[in-house]
């Protein structure tokens, strides 16, 4: 927002991950311990961070699906 408001241009590159989270409450895992797990050959992560007096940070993150080519016309 601000290097449009200041009349910056704002390029930018092609998405090259999307993210999501939530937070969980009432979760029994340890305050001390987290987690993530790597799926290589799909290019997605899946992980949980404790947040203390039984709440977690569950979320994934994955590389957006390719968008097929569009045909040419001739």
């Amino acid at each position: 927002m601000g290097r449009s408001w200041g009349g910056f241009s704002t390029p930018r590159g092609r998405q090259r991950l999307f993210g999501a989270g939530v937070m969980f409450e009432e979760m029994q895992i340890p305050d001390d311990t987290g987690g993530i797990i790597f799926n290589p050959p799909f290019q997605q992560e899946a992980f949980l961070f404790p947040q203390g007096g039984g709440r977690a940070a569950p979320g994934s993150a994955t590389q957006p699906l390719a968008s097929p080519e569009t045909p040419k016309s001739s």
